[in-house]
């Protein structure tokens, strides 16, 4: 259904002001018209990319240059097309590639479809993501599943920290720490051939099944 028939679009008005105030639960927004004596129009609808299924959400902010577009029933009813830049405010990229939303807190998502890559900022969390490649930057990073992790690699998969603890549910940890490994179990299987280069120190008993061979056995 068209919102106005071909006898009204004579009317239709297009006009650019500057933001005045936002309704964020309405997503609406009222408008200021230097041009036009300061004239303020009514509570204008944002034109979003969804709204029923799929829902988008956006809000200009106060002072930001707007297109509007009336009806013919003067500034009370209307839409918001978008913002545009104008004067001092600059677009924050260069590039017909780059499809991104930069954020006053220095946060932003972007892609380049000439580099086939997406990048998200979150002040210190990073990630970057490409065709060939994941790169995640952060203070700290937290994975949980509520079943499993799978974690391959076809020829390889290095960690590398100062420190490493593996704990199961049922307290048996495994810790690496500079050249220290410790391995805390309640009962303890290797299951295949075990070679030690080295002193061995055993508090307990040692039960054999088999042949121990040993020099000075």
């Amino acid at each position: 259904m068209s919102l106005f028939n071909e006898q009204e679009t004579d009317k239709v008005l297009l006009k650019i002001g500057e933001v005045s105030s936002v309704n964020p639960a309405a997503c609406t927004a009222r408008v200021v018209f230097d041009d036009d004596d300061s004239l303020v129009s009514g509570d204008l609808q944002i034109l979003q990319m969804n709204s029923l299924k799929n829902k988008a959400y956006w809000l200009p902010d106060v002072g930001e240059d707007v297109v509007c577009i009336f009806l013919g029933t003067g500034v009370e009813e209307g839409f918001i097309l978008g913002a545009t830049y104008a004067g001092a405010v600059t677009p924050p990229a260069n590039s017909q590639d780059k499809r991104a939303v930069y954020f006053a807190d220095g946060s932003f998502f972007e892609y380049d479809r000439s580099a086939s890559e997406f990048k998200v900022e979150i002040g210190a969390s990073k990630v970057t993501v490409n065709k060939n490649k994941i790169t995640a930057e952060a203070t700290t990073i937290e994975v949980k599943a509520a079943s499993k992790v799978d974690i391959e690699g076809a020829s390889q998969v290095n960690v590398k920290t100062p420190s490493f603890t593996l704990t199961t549910g049922g307290g048996a940890t495994l810790t690496l720490s500079g050249s220290d490994a410790q391995i805390s179990s309640s009962d303890l299987t290797f299951v295949g051939s075990m070679t030690v280069t080295g002193n061995l120190s055993v508090s307990g008993d040692i039960t054999a099944s088999g042949t121990v061979h040993g020099t000075n056995i």
